[in-house]
Parts: C-alpha cells; structure tokens; sequence
C-alpha cells in the first residue's frame, strides 16, 4: 500500500483469539486506507454493514446511504496519501440490546499519519464469521 505500518496490538486481556483481532485489526486499516484513498465507494461498502453509527451523529440504515456518506467525503478530503498507520484493540464488546439484539464487537483505534500529521479514528468492527465495519469515530 505504499505506507509503513507501524504497530499491530493486540489485547491480551480480551476474550477472543489472537487471529480474530488480528484480522478485525486489519479489516479497521484496511477500511481507514481505502477512506482516505478516495477511490472506491463499492469496496467501502462491500466491507461495511448497516445499521452503521456514522460518527456518533446517525444511524445509516441502507447501502444507499452509507454510498451517499462515503461519496461525501470522497468529494469533501479528496484522495489524501498516508505516510505510516498503526492500530490498536482499545474495548471489546458483547452485549444484548432491547433483550434479543447480540453485538460482537472489537473497537479498534486506528492512527494515521498524513503530511507529517497524525489523527485517529476509532472504527467498530463487528465479529461474526465475515468481520464488517459497523461504524466509527474520529
């Protein structure tokens, strides 16, 4: 990809296999490149699953709004290079919503730096037998 990966960090104390946070880890880098690569909408969207938190502002419910967000800031950063990436499990999370909902999920803090300026964002994957990004926060 171009850019230096700089750490990979497991949480030892999280109850989940290595190769499970390994990947969610990956697929949180991965999800954060292509962003900032601004070149493919339907990989970004192939890879996420509504419902989808964007940003602690709303709840994206559909493909055609998480297109329409991806496409917004497509058109807002434009294609930007990142120079090194690095991330991190900071929480695991296992819960029942409303009684009958199950969440899975790694929250992973992903940091980037661009032009010599680092920034990070925390992306939620979620754990189920194909990981989808399910939402994030920068």
């Amino acid at each position: 990809m171009g850019f230096n990966n700089t750490m990979k960090a497991q949480n030892d104390s999280i109850p989940l296999e290595k190769e499970i946070q390994k990947n969610a880890i990956e697929l949180a880098e991965f999800w954060v490149s292509q962003l900032i690569s601004a070149e493919n909408i339907d990989t970004l969207v192939s890879i996420s699953q509504t419902p989808f938190a964007q940003d602690r502002k709303k709840i994206l419910t559909s493909n055609d709004q998480l297109r329409e967000f991806y496409q917004m800031v497509f058109d807002k950063k434009g294609k930007r290079d990142i120079d090194s990436i690095s991330s991190k499990v900071v929480k695991f999370v296992q819960s029942i919503e409303d009684k009958v909902i199950p969440i899975t999920a790694l929250l992973i803090e992903v940091r980037v730096t661009i032009k010599g300026r680092e920034s990070g964002i925390l992306v939620s994957v979620q754990i189920t037998e194909s990981q989808k990004i399910i939402g994030f926060s920068d």
